[in-house]
């Protein structure tokens, strides 16, 4: 597995500002080629490993894909039950054998916790993006199928891990699309695509360890590729102002107004003043003190949420993950001390903290069980102690909800 699986190393060249300039600016952005991104991440033992753990599947997170359209699962799947007892199509591997035979490429959607490395590169990316990421792995033993023009309702990170892929990036977008009927892609029919898809305007091939950053609502395609291939896509969902209404709910649920029944539609006079009464109060929820402050905790909380568990069984240790603020960050000698310089201020480093502060600059977050690995000679306290200090100058932040 990678042991240095950062959002810094996995856009590398590309730093964290360009990206984020990149999003700001919603316009695609190669990552230049570099074939140690992909060693350790995910290979083809890793596919077989999961395929072969047939009740982790079902039509939903294991697609055939022929001729750049799902197979119906009745063609591969039979009824089962999941682990709650609910009915599903559940992929029959005979079946799946016989479409990958066939031609077929798979889709094996919602990975990003199924192996220790994808959760990991998956908790990277929330780390550097700010918001909940799945993963999809594509799969294509004998020949790479092809991708239709669509775009994607959240942003999209291509990482090439075998083979060679040609993504073609149209001119036309959708503006601000949503996971709802009438702004995601699938929601939309195919004449309205058609119209705005616009015509290709960029192409960009990937050799193994490149990748590509398509932004949120951008049209892109990759046409059938000869040989097999292997790649990753990170697909982040990044809050909205919708995200408001949802707290602003909670905030007038508290309110008897709110909670009061609306008058009978037949009274138009009642229910007009009733709806005025409503409309005048929400300014004041909107505006409430520490109500964005509020939204920024959500937010984060939103983004960490599935991030890798620190659990260290049979210890006891904490299992807390911590957060690696880096941005603005620094280590600097003065004299014989060693301070750390962040957004909050300075702090003087205890001398156990300095390797260990020097590591977790490098890290997207940590846990204890990281940095006893990162720091095998130092001891438990000593090590507690580092943790705390680091955590005390603001570099660390627990991930906790």
């Amino acid at each position: 597995m990678m042991t240095d699986i950062s959002f810094k190393n996995l856009i590398a060249p590309e730093s964290a500002e360009s990206f984020a300039a990149a999003m700001r600016d919603r316009r695609p952005l190669a990552i230049a080629e570099d074939a140690g991104r992909g060693s350790g991440l995910f290979s083809w033992d890793d596919a077989n490993r999961l395929l072969n753990v047939s009740k982790l599947w079902s039509a939903q997170t294991l697609r055939p894909i022929v001729d750049g359209a799902p197979v119906d699962p009745q063609d591969y799947c039979f009824q089962a039950r999941n682990r709650d007892s609910q009915l599903l199509w559940r992929p029959d591997p005979e079946a799946v054998a016989e479409q990958i035979a066939a031609g077929a490429a798979l889709e094996l959607d919602a990975a990003e916790t199924l192996t220790p490395a994808l959760a990991r590169a998956a908790a990277a990316f929330q780390s550097g993006l700010g918001a909940p990421c799945s993963v999809m792995i594509n799969a294509a033993p004998t020949a790479q199928q092809p991708v239709t023009a669509r775009f994607q309702t959240g942003d999209c990170v291509v990482l090439n891990l075998e083979g060679v892929r040609t993504w073609r990036l149209f001119s036309g977008s959708f503006e601000y699309p949503l996971d709802s009927p009438g702004y995601a892609f699938d929601s939309l029919p195919i004449d309205f695509h058609e119209v705005n898809c616009g015509d290709v305007e960029q192409e960009v091939t990937l050799g193994p360890g490149a990748g590509l950053y398509i932004p949120a609502g951008r049209y892109h395609d990759a046409p059938a590729g000869a040989g097999s291939g292997l790649h990753l896509e990170i697909h982040a969902l990044r809050p909205t102002g919708l995200d408001l209404a949802s707290l602003l709910e909670g905030l007038v649920s508290g309110d008897a107004l709110y909670r009061t029944a609306m008058p009978r539609f037949d009274d138009a006079a009642g229910h007009d003043a009733h709806f005025s009464a409503l409309s005048a109060r929400l300014p004041q929820f909107a505006s409430e003190e520490g109500l964005a402050a509020r939204m920024r905790d959500a937010q984060r909380r939103s983004a960490f949420r599935d991030c890798v568990g620190g659990f260290t069984l049979p210890s006891q240790a904490d299992a807390v993950v911590y957060r690696v603020r880096a941005s603005g960050a620094k280590l600097v000698r003065r004299g014989q001390a060693w301070l750390m310089r962040t957004p909050r201020g300075k702090a003087t480093m205890p001398a156990v903290a300095r390797d260990l502060a020097e590591w977790a600059l490098e890290q997207d977050f940590v846990t204890d069980g990281d940095a006893a690995r990162a720091a095998p000679a130092i001891s438990a306290s000593d090590r507690e102690t580092a943790l705390a200090a680091l955590r005390d100058a603001g570099l660390l932040e627990a991930m906790g909800v």
